[in-house]
């Protein structure tokens, strides 16, 4: 498993370690403390952004999961949200990575593909989507990371060892530069998923692509 992103790495090598429980502890501690403010709204999410914005796992956890917080006011019927204890045994992805034989990696997509490029591999990717509302990430050097979709179609699908499956957005760059790829018919499917920059959910289309039969 890998993604750029350090902290949900960090997070996943902590449960998979069984050394997330006092981060568990730091991060329902500060919920707590945030309830306090019931009466004060503006005070309570001034604590909560502060949390979140410290760019370290406890912060990154507590905003993920109560992500809608980050946008507009501070709604009571958000701020009740914090009533329910995090506990991460609790999560579908727990016994996953708690029993699997997995190995987590924090690396550039390109750099894992160049490595696992044989055919015995099978590689999963779920990339920042082109032409859309999260295609802004970068790396810490500020690199745009789309910059995957430039190995990917340079070489062509068609010519990696690997076999890949791409799951993305069905929009229109998409279906320009994977066309040979696209089987509307079969691959694509109804999502509905929250817009990190608008602060709101968004219908679409996704659909998966292949360079297998």
């Amino acid at each position: 498993m890998n993604d750029l992103d350090n902290n949900l790495i960090d997070l996943l090598r902590l449960i998979k370690e069984d050394n997330y429980r006092d981060l568990e502890d730091d991060v329902n501690k500060k919920r707590e403390e945030i309830l306090t403010y019931g009466d004060d709204m503006d005070k309570a999410k001034k604590i909560y952004l502060e949390y979140v914005k410290n760019r370290k796992v406890n912060g990154y956890l507590l905003g993920r999961k109560y992500y809608s917080m980050r946008f507009g006011t501070f709604p009571l019927n958000e701020f009740n949200k914090l009533n329910k204890k995090l506990d991460l045994s609790s999560y579908p992805m727990y016994e996953f990575i708690t029993t699997a034989d997995i190995e987590l990696y924090n690396e550039d997509a390109n750099k894992i593909i160049d490595k696992y490029d044989n055919n015995k591999s099978f590689i999963f990717l779920d990339p920042p989507y082109i032409a859309s509302c999260n295609n802004f990430y970068s790396t810490d050097t500020g690199e745009n990371i789309t910059n995957i979709y430039q190995k990917l179609t340079d070489k062509k699908l068609s010519n990696f060892k690997c076999k890949i499956l791409i799951c993305h957005e069905n929009n229109w760059l998409f279906k320009i530069l994977f066309k040979d790829y696209i089987n509307n018919d079969i691959d694509e499917y109804s999502k509905k998923y929250y817009n990190t920059i608008k602060g709101k959910h968004k219908k679409t289309t996704h659909i998966c692509i292949t360079n297998y039969s």
